[in-house]
Parts: structure tokens; C-alpha cells; sequence
């Protein structure tokens, strides 16, 4: 099993000067190595397709909709679950 997490927001006590009224925390896990190898591989090839260079990464507060929707719509086959809260 291969399992990702990442963060967003900042859990801080600033409200209001600085901390994000959100934290959220999301887990992505692969039973199987070769599942996520497949998905990293054809999000590579989705870059490449949307004209992205090499080192891009997509983070979704910083790209348009389309892109997002073409994200999801690439890695919507393979074998992995989410989770998030």
C-alpha cells in the first residue's frame, strides 16, 4: 500500500490576520504500487498535453477550472481512495 497526504490552510489562531478559517488535511491511498505508478504516469502525460512543463505540479487553487476538470477526468480510472476532512 502507498499512501499520500497533504495539508491545506493554516492552522494557526490568527483568524482574520493571516490563518485560513479552514484546515484540511486529505489522504490518497494506492493498494497497489503499480496503480499509483500508472496514475503518476498519466498525469505526466496530461502535462504534456495541456502544454505544462516537466516540473509543473497542479494545485487547484492556482489553475482554471478546465484544468481541474481535465485533472480529475485523467486520474478517474485508476485504482485509489480518498480521504478528507
Amino acid at each position: 500500500m502507498l499512501v499520500f497526504i497533504d495539508e491545506s490552510g493554516d492552522p494557526g489562531l490568527k483568524i482574520g490576520s493571516g490563518s485560513t478559517d479552514y484546515f484540511i488535511v486529505t489522504l490518497v491511498a494506492f493498494e497497489e504500487n503499480d496503480e499509483a505508478l500508472k496514475t503518476d504516469q498519466r498525469i505526466e502525460l496530461l502535462k504534456h498535453e495541456l502544454g505544462f512543463p516537466p516540473h509543473f505540479e497542479f494545485h487547484f487553487t492556482n489553475i482554471k477550472g478546465s484544468y481541474r476538470a481535465a485533472f480529475l477526468s485523467a486520474v478517474a480510472s485508476y485504482g485509489f481512495f480518498i480521504s478528507a476532512s
